[in-house]
């Protein structure tokens, strides 16, 4: 597994898809920071994270989309099933190789609530609280972008329906209080479905 995790950060920097992934993150959260903190000089950085969440859904696919399907086009795939890995470490040292893209990018942003505290009394433990909250949900990011990587060749393809993947994952929770939930509702949806 540490072969493939060494394997997946070289190729992460050595071309510009770590680099993009990186830069398009610190960009959006140092927009966002600089918006409602620096200017605001407001030291509340849990909104920062919550308002970067959504640039992250934009950014996740450009993390995952070759994980797996660039394997599979350039027909590597069976060179790793025939090594003497299993076909766990294969997948979970992807999956730590871009879950430590990730965390490095996030390290680099806790910069920002150093900076704020020129500003007054930071909540510390709420923004460590908001910072492993957005890891853990990097992390469940990632994996959704892994398995959409590995049902299709194409990276386009894989990025696209990553988007859309946790996009409606996203909103869903919007579409069901848009819903109504009584019995007859119910019944009509489950009639539908049927």
């Amino acid at each position: 597994m540490g072969a493939v995790i060494k394997k997946e950060l070289k190729i992460y920097f050595s071309t510009p898809t770590g680099y993009i992934f990186m830069g398009f993150f610190l960009l959006i959260s140092g927009f966002f920071c600089a918006l409602s903190n620096i200017f605001g000089a407001s030291p509340n950085f849990t909104s920062v994270l919550g308002n970067i969440t959504f640039s992250f859904l934009i950014a996740v696919p450009v993390l995952t989309m070759r994980l797996l399907s660039e394997e599979a086009r350039n027909k590597t795939d069976q060179l790793l099933l025939t090594s003497p890995l299993k076909l766990t470490d294969i997948v979970v040292g992807k999956y730590f190789s871009a879950v430590l893209v990730f965390l490095a990018t996030l390290t680099i942003t806790i910069l920002y609530p150093i900076l704020l505290s020129f500003y007054g009394e930071l909540p510390v433990a709420e923004i460590i609280g908001g910072y492993i909250g957005f890891f853990l949900l990097g992390c469940a990011f990632i994996a959704v972008g892994i398995f959409v990587s590995s049902l299709t060749e194409n990276q386009f393809i894989s990025a696209v329906v990553t988007f859309a993947a946790l996009l409606l994952m996203w909103i869903i929770d919007w579409l069901e209080s848009a819903l109504p939930t009584d019995r007859v509702a119910g019944f009509v949806f489950a009639l539908m479905i049927v």
